[in-house]
């Protein structure tokens, strides 16, 4: 399976989120995808993989986020996307291990458009 996002995580436990090879499709029932993460700090922290909500619009789509790092600098962890609308919608999401934590490059969130 490949992965929907890659997290990365430098040493100095800042958090950038990356595309992934997996197709963005998404049928009508809950979908499992792939997160790819890089910790590059090891941490155990919470992992939070949120979307941003930019109206009453914008609730189409939930996510579920299985597993937690576990410290290694490599593991996957698996994301349960359910959608609640038709169409072609653009989801963004914001990933961070805690508060400060955002790349300074602003890489943390991520526009995909799902089919």
């Amino acid at each position: 399976m490949k992965p929907l996002l890659i997290v990365q995580i430098n040493p100095e436990m800042r958090v950038k989120l990356e595309r992934g090879p997996a197709p963005p499709v998404l049928p009508r029932t809950p979908t499992p995808f792939l997160i790819q993460i890089e910790n590059e700090a090891k941490t155990t922290a919470p992992l939070h993989l949120t979307l941003a909500r930019l109206g009453r619009r914008d609730d189409w789509l939930t996510l579920a986020l299985k597993g937690a790092l576990s410290g290694a600098r490599n593991q996957d962890l698996t994301l349960l996307l359910t959608r609640h609308a038709p169409g072609p919608r653009e989801a963004i999401f914001r990933a961070d291990i805690g508060q400060g934590t955002q790349d300074l490059g602003f890489r943390a969130e991520l526009p995909i458009l799902f089919r």
